[in-house]
């Protein structure tokens, strides 16, 4: 992180990594996704001079930015939304690929659920106060970053937009009355045994480049399951936008980083 200090970096957000990724199918999945969003989005973005986004965990913040602008973040999404009040006034947030920080993840679905759905909401809050200022400033500025923060921000409206109309093809399946045209009508069948492969792909590409243990790749099936289950916690995230309460994630793994590393090996 000081390296990238060094060379003017203003904020830093460290590779997210887990710290009991082999618990439970939970931990395993949701040390997964972690990987996947580190090198598919974070290292994508650098890679492109784009912004990262913080974490939460692995922060590194200079007093000058601070002193500037304070912190004054106070959603359910505080990284998310100090990143984005940094983007508007035109400061990226650095990826330190080789900053690891050993992050315990939830062993429970539902634990897994209510962290998630903590987050869905504060999405939801951050999307709504901060596209505006993206969207003009980005325009203002003509900075990519910054207009691609708000693509970042519009992905929880994708999805919803994305599971109304899966929602929607099935119930005409169903019924067997043709209520629109669904695009799986006319994109060639070949193109949607792409799409289904890449979604298996890809997690398995990062196991090998985390090196991971055989029992992650036992749990690759339940990925999937992982990752359709963030459509209902979407939904009710942007139901509770509008609600603060704070979800608290519990913690129970007392491991030092002298075992860590030697149960890695």
């Amino acid at each position: 992180m000081n390296h990238h200090l060094v060379k003017g970096a203003k904020i830093v957000q460290g590779f997210l990594d887990a710290k009991n990724p082999y618990d439970s199918w939970v931990s395993a999945t949701f040390a997964l996704s972690f990987w996947v969003i580190d090198y598919l989005i974070h290292q994508a973005k650098t890679n492109l001079g784009l912004s990262a986004v913080l974490g939460g965990t692995g922060m590194c913040i200079t007093t000058e930015v601070l002193k500037r602008h304070g912190w004054r973040a106070n959603c359910l999404v505080e990284d998310m939304e100090f990143t984005m009040k940094s983007l508007v006034e035109g400061i990226k947030t650095t990826w330190a690929v080789d900053a690891i920080i050993y992050d315990e993840k939830p062993l429970t679905f539902m634990q897994s659920w209510y962290q998630r759905k903590r987050w869905a909401q504060g999405q939801f809050d951050v999307a709504h106060r901060f596209i505006p200022k993206l969207l003009k400033e980005g325009i203002r500025q003509r900075s990519i970053p910054i207009l691609d923060g708000c693509l970042y921000l519009i992905q929880p409206y994708f999805l919803m937009f994305t599971a109304f109309f899966i929602l929607m093809g099935y119930i005409q399946q169903f019924y067997g009355q043709q209520i629109y045209t669904s695009i799986y009508a006319f994109m060639p069948s070949h193109l949607m045994t792409a799409i289904t492969i890449i979604q298996y792909l890809l997690p398995m590409i990062i196991l090998i480049k985390m090196k991971a243990k055989l029992k992650a790749w036992l749990y690759i099936p339940l990925y999937q399951v992982f990752i359709y289950s963030w459509l209902p916690i979407v939904f009710l995230g942007f139901i509770h936008r509008n609600e603060h309460e704070w979800a608290h994630t519990k913690h129970t793994q007392a491991v030092s980083y002298d075992q860590f590393i030697s149960g890695r090996k």
